[in-house]
């Protein structure tokens, strides 16, 4: 009976516990449920404020990286976002529509800041880390007569970056010149790339503010042209940590003309390449293709709209030059001498000949050149198999001839 009665209550005692457990779980799950809409609580950055865009520089500029993240909130409170790398703390800046932001601390990595507001609002902010790079590089198809421009983007940072917009910085701001620097929209574009002392201050949302280029429709973002460096935008990128990324930036038409140039009896292969886009071309190198095979490099300047560039692709072996000298009274101290100067193609194709020549002495008949601020010149075309002969006559020194003929 008594071993009963201790059973008994301690039946009652197990089912008084479990009613305690179920009733302070219940409250606990309310309080939390209710926390999530208590003002002052701190809020998952991923769920609030992404990574909606990047700055990248190129390598020769340096390799800090802005960093845009976005979101909106409903009510004011305390929120965070996690920080990986910042490279300066004055680089952040808080910016919000529909509301203020009261103060924001930095606690090692994570980042937090109390607004307040009473009404949806839009909140950007923006830090710099490190680090990310990126190069880009011309690649010129000449049977299709096409130009694009390819940036390979090194991403050092601690972090992905997923589905983002790219903004990819060309030039030096320091380059640009003052008369560009007055134009409001460009002090704007300028206020992007001039971080030297991380002064967010001169970013905020400048960039959204710029008027892009869209004339190409393989563009796949926009431009800015700037005239001495360019910031080019590229949407829904994905740049995976500790990885090389290569995005085509742009590509475009071009006219293109190949022609051979001879200078001191050397014929060498040149393209001309008319640049007929919207926006101008930054400096960078330049690889040209011909039947999907690489042909040649050089390295271009600044090419505005409308404008041209020149670039060397190498020795034109299939064109032959052969110098002749006639010289009159060899006696004399002064001498008339006749230049004749054959030059064969004994290619299959046809070229255009841009010749060019610096003579020695005082010109008595410049034959079938033109002289231009003291250059021999002379253009054409010389069909497959076909020799020309170029010819003008000079009057010089005995011994600027002997003293050449001794170092040659």
């Amino acid at each position: 009976m008594f071993f009963g009665d201790r059973m008994k209550k301690w039946k009652i005692v197990c089912t008084m516990m479990v009613v305690v457990l179920v009733v302070v779980t219940g409250v606990m799950l309310a309080l939390n449920v209710m926390k999530e809409h208590v003002p002052g609580v701190t809020i998952p950055e991923k769920e609030f404020f992404p990574v909606t865009s990047i700055v990248v520089y190129q390598s020769d500029t340096n390799n800090l990286v802005m960093v845009v993240r976005e979101g909106t909130v409903n009510s004011s409170g305390v929120y965070s976002v996690n920080i990986s790398g910042l490279a300066e703390e004055d680089s952040i800046k808080i910016e919000m529509e529909n509301g203020s932001v009261v103060q924001y601390w930095l606690n090692e990595q994570n980042l937090s800041f109390k607004v307040e507001c009473n009404k949806t609002a839009h909140i950007a902010i923006t830090y710099f880390i490190t680090s990310a790079f990126w190069n880009g590089r011309y690649n010129l198809d000449l049977d299709d007569e096409r130009i694009a421009l390819v940036g390979k983007v090194a991403n050092h940072c601690n972090e992905d970056f997923d589905g983002v917009t790219l903004i990819l910085v060309a030039g030096k701001t320091h380059t640009v010149p003052d008369r560009i620097r007055d134009e409001p929209v460009l002090k704007q574009t300028i206020s992007i790339v001039n971080c030297d002392a991380y002064n967010a201050e001169a970013w905020g949302m400048a960039w959204r503010n710029v008027t892009l280029t869209n004339s190409e429709d393989s563009l796949k973002g926009g431009s800015v042209d700037i005239g001495i460096y360019a910031v080019y935008w590229l949407s829904n990128v994905t740049l995976l940590r500790g990885r090389e990324t290569y995005v085509q930036v742009w590509s475009a038409d071009v006219n293109i003309t190949e022609y051979v140039k001879i200078k001191d009896d050397n014929p060498k292969l040149f393209l001309n390449v008319k640049n007929p886009s919207a926006y101008s071309w930054v400096s960078g190198n330049v690889y040209s293709y011909k039947y999907g095979i690489f042909v040649g490099s050089d390295t271009i300047d600044y090419t505005p709209r409308n404008s041209s560039f020149e670039i060397e692709i190498g020795w034109a072996f299939d064109i032959i030059v052969n110098r002749d000298e006639v010289v009159e009274n060899e006696t004399s101290s002064y001498q008339n001498v006749t230049i004749r100067i054959n030059i064969t193609n004994k290619d299959i194709t046809s070229f255009e000949i841009r010749f060019e020549e610096r003579f020695i002495g005082t010109i008595i008949d410049i034959g079938n050149l033109t002289l231009e601020d003291g250059i021999l010149k002379t253009a054409f075309t010389l069909n497959s198999g076909e020799t020309k002969m170029l010819e003008y006559r000079v009057h010089r020194s005995r011994w600027i001839i002997l003293y050449n003929d001794t170092n040659n």
